[in-house]
């Protein structure tokens, strides 16, 4: 999961992630400390925090 990928939660809410970590300053999870990181979503209702494990990648970012 990367800056710019499209995610799904478990409630099936979607968004476009644009941060991963507490600050939202890891590019990619891969490159995060965490073992379940914050990450950073922009949705249709607004900005939020969701938890990596509780997200599915729909589309990845280029």
């Amino acid at each position: 999961m990367k800056v710019g990928d499209l995610v799904k939660n478990g409630q099936g809410h979607t968004g476009i992630v644009t941060g991963v970590g507490y600050n939202g300053s890891c590019p990619s999870y891969e490159r995060c400390p965490f073992s379940n990181p914050d990450v950073h979503v922009v949705t249709a209702h607004g900005k939020r925090l969701w938890s990596y494990k509780a997200l599915e990648v729909i589309s990845e970012g280029r």
